[in-house]
């Protein structure tokens, strides 16, 4: 799952680029470019949020911790 979020954000990176270059060339008007480069920043922020998830989610617990707690109550 972490990887596909991973595609989405570099394509949402580079959508960004695009619309970069779309307000430099004068493609557009600028309201239209600062609400999609708005949109584009939403969907780089929730895929970065969700890979973040995704990652502590999957990383192993550190049970040593949890051992030394249970040993020293018995």
């Amino acid at each position: 799952m972490a990887n596909k979020l991973n595609i989405v954000l570099e394509e949402a990176d580079e959508s960004q680029s695009w619309l970069e270059l779309a307000a430099k060339c004068g493609v557009t008007s600028p309201e239209s470019i600062r609400d999609l480069h708005f949109r584009a920043n939403r969907i780089v922020g929730l895929c970065v949020a969700s890979i973040q998830t995704l990652r502590s989610e999957t990383q192993p617990r550190n049970r040593g911790s949890e051992e030394s707690k249970i040993e020293a109550k018995a």
